[in-house]
């Protein structure tokens, strides 16, 4: 009995992970910190933050990805803040979405 007790915690605890997670990379994908939305996942519900973050609007500025250190930053900075590198001494490259080659 204690044993079923046991089990059952730690597969609820996966479960609270695991659903956690998935609001962590759901948040980053719409452009929102990941790793706090992680965070009010695990300690309110992932039920509650999935919600949340579904009525909240979407980050719609547009970011590119620095060529030196990959962070995505403002499309507009001259400056990456992560690294500092100056982004008009990196190579244009302007990118076929649809499938991922250069186009230049």
């Amino acid at each position: 009995m204690e044993s079923d007790l046991s089990n059952l915690i730690f597969v609820v605890a996966l479960g609270w992970l695991l659903a956690s997670i998935a609001v962590g990379a759901t948040a980053y994908n719409r452009n929102r910190s990941g790793f706090l939305w992680l965070l009010l996942a695990i300690f309110v519900s992932p039920l509650m933050a999935i919600l949340l973050l579904i009525a909240s609007p979407i980050d719609t500025q547009k970011r590119v990805s620095c060529q030196r250190c990959a962070e995505f930053i403002h499309y507009d900075a001259k400056v990456c803040p992560f690294c500092g590198v100056d982004r008009k001494e990196e190579p244009q490259k302007t990118v076929d979405h649809a499938f991922g080659a250069p186009l230049n």
